[in-house]
């Protein structure tokens, strides 16, 4: 086939840049299929009409084309910092009863390469002649996720003209004849999206016949979205505990949080991003004062639409510290000898202030053994000689 271009200047015959061809051995249906690619950058510069012609210049053959497309990419400096990958091919795809299944009958589009910053949107286009002949004819992936059956527009059989827009990429056919079978789809795959090296997946389903030919990964960047964790620490009483320490885990991404405190306040945050935190992400909460709690909480898209996430945190009302014998908000080895004493020479002579404290080995009596815990509690440390008190 020859294939030129008119524009204000005249008509210009086309070289081919690439020829994607393909062929497919099925009976009468065997012939050749392909893509072939012009540069017509020198050729559009400006607004205007300009017309594609393809002629079939084979005198014993013929060329059945789907429509012409054209590919223009331009800049505009008031818009956001955008990523493009342009990926270009030919593969028929046509599922075959008793000699192809649906799995194997699914070529890849690859995007090599890795995000450069924070990813606002993530659109994936893709044009594929005859891949909507019917509404479930094909199918859609993205790392190996469907997208879809019904996810085309425009081609055989459905209304030739049809556009799909996302913020930094429109998409549209608009060839004039129902005859193009031409389909687009354009759809959002954020959620689906790799740092690195990400890839679309298009398959037939119906023994229809598909070819396709484009697809387009584009990245839209932006500063993340400020998000705000917060709440208020109090004991199973209600009294509140003041100062509390709390450390929060991105269990997704091992990211560690310290919340910010107050002496004298019950209240903490954290001020992270989007960037940070997102939804389907666990946080694992821990909070301590003398006493801990411990459990885990799921982000939800509407706390990342509201950008905060608010969690109120209860801790088990214990009586004081435990191994604190005297009550005098610490533990020393005086309070493992206030035990010795109250053993060997009674409660009248050494009182014990606090007996939950006291019983550290949690057996709900207070014996020498735990007078001797809590000396080597201080002596070797709590990793291998804890004070355990019953809750």
């Amino acid at each position: 086939m020859e294939v030129s271009i008119t524009n204000q200047t005249g008509t210009h015959v086309l070289t081919a840049d690439r020829y994607y061809d393909d062929r497919k051995c099925w009976g009468s249906f065997d012939m050749f299929w392909g893509n072939w690619v012009y540069n017509v950058t020198p050729y559009i510069q400006e607004n205007y009409t300009y017309w594609v012609k393809v002629k079939n210049v084979n005198a014993t053959g013929s060329v059945c084309p789907a429509g012409p497309g054209i590919v223009i990419l331009y800049r505009d400096e008031t818009k956001p910092l955008i990523d493009y990958w342009i990926n270009e091919g030919g593969d028929l795809l046509e599922v075959k009863n008793g000699y192809l299944r649906k799995s194997e009958a699914i070529t890849n589009a690859s995007f090599e390469g890795c995000s450069d910053g924070y990813v606002v949107n993530a659109s994936i286009g893709l044009v594929n002649p005859w891949a909507n002949s019917y509404a479930d004819g094909s199918e859609v992936f993205f790392n190996g996720i469907s997208l879809g059956q019904d996810v085309y527009c425009g081609g055989y059989g459905h209304p030739y003209y049809c556009n799909r827009s996302r913020s930094t990429i429109d998409m549209e056919t608009n060839v004039g004849d129902s005859s193009a079978e031409v389909a687009i789809s354009l759809l959002d795959v954020k959620d689906h999206l790799n740092d690195c090296d990400n890839y679309a997946g298009m398959g037939d389903i119906k023994d229809l016949g598909a070819l396709p030919a484009n697809a387009f990964l584009v990245l839209e960047y932006g500063e993340p979205a400020p998000f705000r964790i917060f709440g208020w620490v109090n004991y199973t009483d209600g009294s509140p505990v003041n100062d509390p320490d709390v450390v929060i885990t991105n269990l997704n991404t091992s990211e560690v949080f310290i919340a910010e405190t107050a002496p004298g306040s019950n209240y903490y945050q954290v001020m992270t991003t989007a960037s940070n935190v997102s939804a389907g992400n666990v946080l694992h909460f821990n909070a301590s004062n003398g006493n801990s709690t411990e459990f885990n909480h799921t982000v939800t898209q509407a706390e990342m639409s509201e950008e905060e996430l608010e969690q109120n945190i209860t801790i088990q009302y214990q009586p004081g510290t435990c191994g604190d014998v005297n009550d005098d908000d610490r533990v020393t080895m005086g309070d493992g000898r206030r035990i010795y004493m109250n053993q060997l020479y009674g409660a009248e002579d050494y009182p014990i202030a606090n007996a939950w404290a006291a019983d550290v080995n949690c057996d709900t009596r207070i014996t020498m053994g735990d007078g001797r815990k809590i000396y080597m509690n201080q002596l070797y440390g709590a990793e291998q000689y804890p004070l355990n008190c019953c809750t």
